[in-house]
């Protein structure tokens, strides 16, 4: 048999169309969504105009990615790489500053933010390291180069500064190290190392930041400030019941009381017209999208597939931990689009094309 024909679909019903019709009716959701955040009381919106446009250049991105075979992706993997550093260099040099982050590029009139791509970038790049390294186990010196890989973006993108877009590479680094076969007497040294080196945490601090956690803790000890959008989340979300106001009728998103409702706080809104059925059912559709991805890293026939799903399955995971977690009053307000719902380009399309690769390795599990 040619390796072509090794690498070819075993047959149609090997495409995850459980996956890909979640993901779909989660970005339904989104749409929708950003329409009622953003809805005037005429037609559709801008902003929900343009959500449709990114939806279809989203969708044409999985599309493509899932055509071609992810084993002949990963060749490109550094080429990848190297630009979207490029890029976050670029972005601290000529970048837009919007929200306080200079995070943005405008390039012909098209904004994108690198950090999003830069992510898919890591994915492939990570995954094509670690499915080369021996299956005995990582040493403590095979460790510099996967961490050497996330360090570089998430050192640029906290200069930018993003906080809540670095963290989120972080559990794609520990899960892919774990899952590599790290020897116990490093991860226990380096639990214990953290456990010990807590304390000191807090005097490193800068004082915004050590600020930033009280009123995480305590909104009200800046209800009109810093506490604002957290104490305002908290009632979207607890005024929606278990039934919800009713689409397009949340008297926080129709009074404009919570700031970033179509990007960073859509959950709330969804909270507060769906209730607690409609926002159960949302987390249901991400339930079923990461449980999906975690059946593609069990049944792929390779490490280097394998890597490719659990990188796409901890970066979605972690925004929408980060995200509900933040919306809810959970963890403290960072500044992250839910993924798949929230309004934006750059993070659609990297999300689409992270569960396209997924999807990419199911197809092709028999493949070799």
């Amino acid at each position: 048999m040619s390796d072509a024909g090794a690498r070819a679909p075993r047959a149609p019903r090997d495409l995850d169309v459980i996956l890909l019709l979640a993901t779909a009716a989660l970005g339904a959701v989104g749409l929708a969504f950003v329409q009622s955040a953003t809805y005037s009381g005429v037609g559709f919106s801008a902003e929900a105009t343009r959500q449709l446009t990114y939806l279809g250049v989203a969708a044409a991105a999985l599309a493509v990615v899932l055509r071609i075979d992810y084993r002949t992706l990963v060749r490109f993997a550094p080429w990848a790489y190297g630009a979207g550093l490029v890029l976050l260099v670029a972005v601290l040099a000529f970048g837009v500053k919007v929200g306080g982050n200079k995070a943005w590029l405008r390039i012909a009139g098209v904004s994108l933010q690198p950090a999003e791509f830069m992510k898919v970038a890591t994915v492939l790049l990570l995954a094509t390291v670690l499915s080369r390294r021996s299956q005995g186990g990582l040493s403590l010196a095979d460790l510099a180069l996967p961490v050497g890989i996330v360090a570089l973006p998430v050192g640029l993108i906290l200069l930018q500064p993003d906080t809540g877009t670095a963290i989120t590479f972080l559990p794609l680094l520990a899960a892919c190290i774990f899952v590599s076969g790290l020897r116990w007497k490093w991860i226990i040294a380096a639990a214990f190392g953290l456990v010990l080196l807590a304390p000191l945490g807090w005097s490193v601090l800068k004082p915004y930041q050590q600020q930033r956690v009280r009123i995480f803790l305590n909104p009200e000890l800046d209800p009109s400030g810093k506490g604002y959008q957290s104490l305002q989340s908290r009632i979207s979300v607890g005024s929606g019941g278990f039934s919800g106001q009713g689409y397009l009728k949340g008297p926080q998103n129709r009074l404009e009381f919570l700031p970033e409702r179509h990007t960073d706080y859509i959950f709330a809104i969804i909270a507060e017209e769906w209730g607690f059925l409609g926002a159960s059912l949302v987390l249901g559709l991400y339930l079923v999208v990461i449980r999906r991805l975690a059946d593609a890293v069990a049944l792929a026939r390779e490490r280097l597939g394998a890597f490719l799903c659990l990188g796409a399955m901890m970066v979605l995971s972690a925004h929408l931990l980060v995200n509900v977690g933040m919306v809810l009053g959970l963890l403290p307000t960072i500044g992250i689009p839910l993924p798949l719902l929230s309004f934006g380009g750059s993070s659609l399309v990297a999300s689409f094309v992270l569960i396209g690769l997924a999807a990419n390795v199911r197809l092709r599990r028999f493949g070799r």
